[in-house]
């Protein structure tokens, strides 16, 4: 199979994935959903008499006929009808209440790998972010002053956190790369559900920016060295640690927007919106619009970019 697949064009492939899809999602809905059932019965009764010599029955002919059956067949016949349709209703709405269950469990599966994921992730952004601020901030007011690094002792704290820093960027790189297999893994589950895969590949491409950005060079020191200080901030370099810090500031608000609205798509169909909702996001609808301001001006900055 795999040989096969060699042999063949990309976009030969591609129109077979999309065809086989299409004929799969219209077989289940035929013969897997009681509208599709509906529909096909519907179309096998009106188109019947073009594909055979039989005629069948208008609904008008038909209760004629049943009104001229006897009374004891009249009865063996609405019984047996309450009887099968009893059952079939019966089975149709335990089946459907099963799937319901299932899809809901598989939804929420879903939501709390992507928060688990993410929310870590997020974590992570915010303590680098906090520290590449502050050692931005501390060598620019060095450098601002005139004074000399070897006289300031809070570079000391910035050396030993440097390690913790390290740790934490390779922390992220793993998240980022398990965000990414996200998509593939619930892929089948997320399509059924309107703008979730765009929403959660949105989040995976700004994880990626900041996982882009985060390497950063770092500086270049001796911890036995009489200059360590002075080594440290001339090591660091500003642009670039500024702009790192930048990406997490703009990437994260963005990620935090999308997932929430992922979050609630994957719990609708438990926490659905209710007066309450509506009534608690009126209040807050300044801070609604100041996040919408916000979200906008990073979108149109990646727009440009």
């Amino acid at each position: 199979m795999l040989t096969l697949c060699l042999k063949i064009h990309p976009k030969v492939l591609n129109l077979y994935l999309w065809i086989s899809t299409f004929f799969v999602a219209l077989n289940n809905f035929l013969f897997g959903t009681l509208r599709g059932a509906l529909l096909l019965a519907m179309i096998f009764y009106f188109y019947f008499r073009s594909m055979t010599d039989i005629q069948p029955m208008t609904a008008g002919q038909l209760v004629t006929w049943f009104s001229d059956l006897p009374s004891e067949a009249k009865n063996s016949v609405a019984t047996a009808l309450v009887t099968v349709i009893g059952f079939f209703v019966a089975f149709m709405a335990a089946t459907s209440s099963w799937k319901e269950q299932a899809r809901v469990n598989l939804q929420l599966a879903v939501a709390n790998e992507i928060e688990e994921v993410y929310g870590e992730a997020l974590d992570l952004v915010i303590d680098l972010q906090t520290y590449v601020e502050s050692v931005v901030d501390e060598i620019k007011e060095i450098r601002a002053s005139g004074r000399v690094p070897n006289n300031v002792p809070v570079i000391d704290l910035f050396v030993e956190d440097m390690k913790v820093f390290e740790e934490k960027r390779q922390r992220l790189s793993k998240l980022s790369m398990r965000s990414d297999k996200l998509q593939s893994k619930y892929y089948y589950v997320l399509t059924h559900i309107p703008s979730a895969l765009p929403i959660l590949e949105r989040c995976s491409d700004a994880l990626d920016q900041i996982t882009t950005a985060m390497w950063i060079r770092r500086p270049q020191y001796s911890l036995q060295s009489s200059i360590l200080r002075e080594q440290f901030v001339s090591g660091v370099n500003v642009e670039q640690w500024s702009h790192f810090a930048d990406v997490c500031d703009k990437q994260s608000a963005l990620i935090g927007g999308y997932l929430g609205g992922l979050k609630g798509l994957l719990h609708a169909p438990i926490t659905r919106f209710t007066f309450a909702s509506f009534f608690d996001t009126t209040r807050k609808r300044k801070d609604f619009e100041e996040a919408f301001t916000d979200l906008r001006a990073n979108l149109k900055d990646r727009v440009e970019k």
